[in-house]
């Protein structure tokens, strides 16, 4: 199955202010068609994506395999 959007957030979103737009045009150059469709975009909760998954994963212990 084709990855249509990749999410990046945590610490990447500090890289740099035009890192979201580095990665795209990165992503973009790929030669094969699945990949270059692809849509990077910044995560929603910024930097604190990653916490509030791991939070989230705590209290829905189900969630994990």
């Amino acid at each position: 199955m084709p990855v249509s959007v990749v999410v990046i957030g945590g610490g990447f979103t500090r890289v740099a202010d035009d890192f979201h737009s580095l990665v795209q045009d990165a992503v973009s150059a790929h030669p094969l068609p699945y990949v270059s469709a692809a849509r990077v975009v910044p995560a929603g909760l910024g930097a604190d994506a990653p916490l509030v998954g791991a939070a989230a994963l705590w209290y829905r212990r189900d969630l994990l395999p």
